[in-house]
């Protein structure tokens, strides 16, 4: 990954004519990889938080903190 930062164009800067450059990021590894993301995508998706068992997932888990049933 070092190499891809030294000097070399980013995807998104080497196809912006052509089309969007993207990538399906999961939030874990935003701290770490952030920067590198940031200079080669111009979109981003989260991963697995978006699916819908995810969201479903949260809420139930928030209405049973606040003592609610399904």
């Amino acid at each position: 990954m070092a190499q891809a930062l030294n000097g070399a164009a980013a995807l998104r800067e080497a196809f912006q004519d052509a089309f969007n450059i993207g990538a399906a990021v999961s939030t874990g590894i935003l701290p770490s990889q952030g920067s590198f993301i940031a200079k080669q995508f111009n979109s981003i998706t989260a991963e697995n938080e978006m699916e819908p068992k995810e969201a479903f997932r949260r809420v139930i888990d928030l209405t049973e903190t606040e003592g609610r049933s399904k």
